[in-house]
């Protein structure tokens, strides 16, 4: 046998090539970034092929140098589907070290698995890592298509993640008669490369992006392309979910939800066992929302390519199992709303931003949660009540919050923009907001010292107000009696070095609307002596509240969240002791909040008193000097010293 023959085939499989994209991504030169920088993307690249209303092909490509060691993480990729609706194939990769020998990876290095922790989820992700092999100054290569079907025809494409990106496309391929629409999803217009029904949007050189604490969610700082396309005759809020208007999104979710609103004689059983003969509205509300917020949570993302994220499970499927996700939850308490005779509309919403909903893009894949707007009596005045065009007086309640009661929305959710899914009734709204000053924590501290500086009595008293409450009910609510108590502890002695906590108290108001939680203690030590000079700080839990504004420059904008604080402290002078120095009085105001500070002696009693109120706020990078400046003033309230003098 002649051994050429034999050894050829053997020489091809040892060797692997790199794709021509691949080696003409990598060919290319990048710009010279700062060390910090661990990896740098040469490619990404998406093209979708939409052959009909339901079905399309996703091509990716992706390209990437690891600049350092850190930069091993970025040598893998995966591209995301559901199962029973996308199937994946022709996923490989490929990894170029410095010494150029090219190593290929394919099917048998794809991790395929679940990208949630629910307990059910059908979105799934095909991954390959070459992060083992991978070291400083490698190319990273992958390629993956995956064929599916779906209710979306629009498309959201981040051009960049951390990393900075030397070039960043989006393709799109339509049938004949389709037009497509895409910008920016911070309204800005990007010219796509038009040719016949294809598309192409590209950005290129986008440098580092390098978050800073309290900035915006990075999708509103770095350009993320959305894209809607419509088939020909304009089937604006067809099946197939093609959106000109949020009008469209309400009616082809109502179409997807309402179906789940089934009246069954089990749910009617339970809404009559709940309610017994009451006749009031409110009588009948209260104790079926808070059966919905007793039941279970558990993420369930099941067919969600075919709308099944907006699909909620039967009322009758959750009282039985007794878990559900929101949609699940919200559909629950709907669905025995019905049975009482009272109306109400799921509402769709971002949970983790109030600034991520766009108006300009109308889409239900802007949102990630569902509550209920329940119609109320028109006097109705409650802090989640609103008006709404046509349907009359509404109430916003979020079942998956356990906390927050009936009459109240979570922060997180307020000033928001939502979709309330009623059919062509349903648009999309802002949601209500309630003052900082509603939401208020009030401190009071009574501190006794001895004359030798020791804290003998320390008690510090913190009642919460509307979301202060709620915040303070939550962080008791997931720890047990020990572990919190640990935990108040622990917080006392983080500010008290040497504290001795003697007892740790808290009581919630039956309506969860008011909270108070008592901490006493004693401290040696607790001023500093100097002679005869006893110092200390009055404030001695600090609550600063305010954003981080440690540093003296800043590249992102500072996002300021509401605070509503009053504190009052009293600190029983020792004998033979007479206050010698206290800060100065005084009040600032600013665009982002204003605050008061106030020192006074009754006696032998000293007497600090601090209010402080800030608003929701996007401070630009221009403005940041005045914000820091106001912040830092803010900050230097809770460590001024008080100097107490030995009379004799």
């Amino acid at each position: 046998m002649n051994p050429i023959v034999v050894i050829a085939p053997l020489l091809f499989f040892a060797n692997p090539e790199a794709p021509g994209w691949l080696k003409e991504a990598a060919s290319s030169t990048l710009p010279a970034y700062e060390a910090k920088v661990p990896a740098a993307v040469w490619l990404k690249e998406e093209t979708v092929t939409i052959q009909d209303a339901g079905s399309k092909t996703r091509t990716l490509r992706y390209a990437v140098k690891v600049l350092n060691r850190e930069g091993v993480k970025s040598a893998e990729r995966g591209i995301s589907y559901f199962s029973g609706a996308g199937k994946v194939r022709d996923v490989r990769a490929w990894l170029i070290p410095p010494s150029g020998k090219v190593k290929e990876y394919g099917k048998n290095d794809v991790v395929d698995a679940s990208v949630a922790d629910g307990l059910y989820d059908d979105s799934r992700l095909a991954l390959i890592s070459a992060r083992r092999d991978a070291e400083p100054g490698a190319i990273f290569g992958f390629e993956a298509t995956l064929d599916e079907k779906t209710v979306f025809s629009q498309f959201e494409f981040p051009f960049q993640g951390d990393l900075p990106a030397s070039r960043s496309s989006f393709s799109l391929n339509l049938p004949t008669g389709w037009r497509a629409d895409g910008k920016l999803l911070d309204g800005s217009a990007i010219t796509p490369q038009v040719s016949g029904n294809s598309y192409r949007w590209q950005v290129t050189n986008l440098a580092p992006f390098d978050d800073e604490p309290n900035s915006p969610e990075r999708e509103s700082l770095t350009p993320v392309l959305v894209v809607s396309t419509f088939p020909p005759e304009g089937a604006a809020g067809g099946a197939t979910g093609h959106f000109e208007h949020w009008k469209d999104v309400s009616s082809w979710t109502s179409r997807l939800v309402d179906p789940s609103a089934t009246i069954t004689p089990e749910i009617e059983a339970h809404v009559k066992s709940l309610t017994g003969g009451a006749a009031g509205f409110w009588e009948k509300l209260r104790p079926l929302a808070s059966d919905a917020q007793k039941i279970r949570y558990i993420s369930i993302q099941l067919n969600l390519a075919r709308g099944g994220g907006y699909v909620p499970h039967s009322a009758a499927s959750v009282l039985r199992n007794a878990y559900g996700d929101c949609k699940d939850k919200a559909n629950y308490l709907r669905t025995m709303l019905k049975v009482a005779g009272i109306e109400s509309y799921p509402v769709s919403i971002y949970s983790a931003d109030p600034r991520h909903t766009r108006r300009g893009w109308p889409s239900p894949e802007q949102f990630d949660h569902m509550i209920l707007a329940i119609r109320t009596p028109d006097d109705t005045k409650l802090p989640s009540s609103f008006d709404f065009p046509g349907l009359g007086r509404l109430m916003l309640f979020d079942p998956t919050n356990d906390v927050v009661p009936l009459g109240y929305v979570p922060d997180y959710e307020q000033q928001s923009l939502a979709l309330l899914i009623a059919g062509d009734k349903g648009d999309l709204f802002e949601t209500p907001s309630s003052q900082p000053s509603a939401n208020l924590l009030k401190r009071t501290a009574h501190l006794k010292l001895n004359a030798n500086g020791d804290l003998v009595a320390g008690l510090v008293q913190d009642m919460g107000v509307g979301q202060a409450a709620f915040d303070m009910i939550a962080r008791k609510k997931s720890l047990s009696t020990p572990e919190f108590t640990k935990r108040m502890q622990s917080r006392v002695n983080r500010n008290l070095t040497g504290a001795n906590v003697t007892k740790v108290d808290s009581s919630a108001d039956p309506t969860r609307e008011k909270y108070q939680l008592d901490l006493e203690f004693t401290a040696a030590h607790f001023a500093n002596t100097q002679g005869r000079l006893l110092i200390f700080k009055p404030a001695v839990l600090p609550y600063y509240g305010g954003p981080d504004v440690t540093s003296s420059k800043r590249r992102l904008p500072l996002v300021v969240e509401p605070v509503a604080y009053e504190e009052h402290v009293e600190v029983e002078i020792p004998e033979g002791f007479a206050v010698d120095e206290v800060p100065d009085s005084g009040s600032v105001k600013s665009d982002y909040g204003s605050f008061t500070v106030s020192w006074k002696v009754n006696g032998n009693v000293l007497v600090f008193e601090r209010k402080v109120e800030l608003v929701s706020a996007l401070v630009p990078v221009a403005d940041y000097k005045k914000a820091r400046d106001f912040f830092a003033a803010l900050g230097e309230t809770e460590q001024a010293p008080v100097v107490l003098m030995r009379k004799n």
